[in-house]
Order: C-alpha cells, then sequence, then structure tokens
C-alpha cells in the first residue's frame, strides 16, 4: 500500500513538473508582433481625434480613433455616415505597401513602406526596436497599442474625407 502511494505522488509531481513546462513553452510561443495591432504614437493618445496605425497584409493603413459620442455625432452630421465612439475611420484610398524585417532578436528590425498615394513613388524605411505586445519604439518615438491607450476598438468605417 505503501509503494501505491509513493508511485501515485511521483506520478502526480511528473505531470505537475510537466505542465509547468508546458506553460512556459506556450509563453515562448507567443512572441510580440509589429502587424496587426493597432499603433499609437505617444503624443496622439491624449488629442481630440487621435491617429493610429495598422500593419497587415501588406497594407499600411491610418485611421483615426472616435473617442467621444459628441465628436461621433459631429461626424455622422458632416458625413452621412453613423459614427459611434469607438469606431476607427479609415481613409481607404491611400496606397501603401510595406515589408517587414525582423533582427534576430524578434522585437527589432525594419520597415520598408511604398507609398504611391501621391502618384509618385516614394520609399521610407523605419527602425523599429523594444516591441513588446503593447508597446514599440519607432524611429525614436514611442507607440502604444490602441488597448494600452485605453481605445476600445468597436468597428472601422471607411471614408471618403
Amino acid at each position: 500500500m505503501k509503494r501505491l502511494l509513493l508511485y501515485f505522488i511521483a506520478l502526480t509531481c511528473a505531470v505537475c513538473i510537466l505542465s509547468g513546462c508546458r506553460k512556459e513553452e506556450r509563453k515562448e510561443d507567443r512572441k510580440p508582433g509589429i502587424e496587426g495591432v493597432y499603433w499609437c504614437p505617444e503624443g496622439m493618445k491624449d488629442s481630440e481625434l487621435p491617429e493610429l496605425i495598422m500593419l497587415h497584409d501588406g497594407i499600411l493603413d491610418s485611421y483615426k480613433y472616435v473617442t467621444s459620442e459628441e465628436q461621433a455625432d459631429k461626424i455622422t452630421q458632416g458625413t452621412g455616415v453613423t459614427v459611434k465612439k469607438g469606431y476607427m475611420l479609415r481613409y481607404p484610398y491611400y496606397d501603401m505597401k510595406y515589408t517587414v524585417t525582423l533582427n534576430e532578436d524578434g522585437i527589432s528590425g525594419t520597415i520598408t513602406v511604398t507609398d504611391k498615394s501621391f502618384g509618385d513613388e516614394e520609399v521610407h524605411t523605419s527602425v523599429f526596436s523594444e516591441l513588446t505586445s503593447d508597446s514599440v519604439l519607432i524611429d525614436s518615438e514611442r507607440y502604444y497599442s490602441a488597448e494600452k491607450c485605453g481605445f476600445t476598438v468597436t468597428g472601422t468605417i471607411d471614408l471618403d474625407w
């Protein structure tokens, strides 16, 4: 009986150790990414209509975040499109494509943007570093995720300003 109890305790300890290792592996698998996140420059997070960017599917988009119902009402009246607090407003006619080159550390690299929005092709390269799940340093300017700034995104609307 004592041996059976000892085997049971040893088996329980082994299961606990293995499950602890799995949790650590999962944390390592979740590396922060610069793509798919609404990024807000530090200087814009307290503005009336903050501008955010998002890199996704090879396209760099620029958005305005609606911070209040009053602001939403003004935009609705001016455009005829129903806008609410928490909406992201996107100007859909920019033609900005990008590529991201990650460094070995996975938290720094370069973003190369090809902009054809105004006719001529312009190429801009930005260096980013210190990437976490809620902030990144791009060309010496700190950007925060929308969530970190307290912005809850409730919808996205394409507007022709």
